[in-house]
């Protein structure tokens, strides 16, 4: 299959994800490297860059429920420890 697709044109640049040159998940891409991200969407999460990680409300009803009355959406919180984020930028290649 990663022949065939490679074939049509689709370049392989995560473990699952393909796509057409200029066209890689600018978040996906970000988390990869260790950049920062914010993203304003159901199902989300957010980057520092450093050590903190921050997910969206993954219930799309509640989601819009929240953005609707002006709440945050914010509703999981993970500060890294300084082993993890080193941990974590050895096994996502960013050193």
């Amino acid at each position: 299959m990663i022949e065939q697709v490679g074939a049509a044109g689709y370049g392989h640049y995560e473990i699952s994800n393909f796509c057409l040159p200029g066209f890689q998940s600018r978040h996906n891409t970000k988390y990869w490297n260790a950049r920062r991200t914010l993203v304003l969407a159901v199902r989300r999460i957010h980057y520092d860059g450093a050590r903190r990680r921050w997910a969206n409300q993954r219930e799309v009803a509640k989601y819009v429920e929240l953005i609707e009355t002006k709440q945050a959406s914010v509703v999981e919180r993970t500060d890294l420890k300084e082993e993890d984020a080193r941990s974590e930028s050895i096994f996502l290649g960013c050193v």
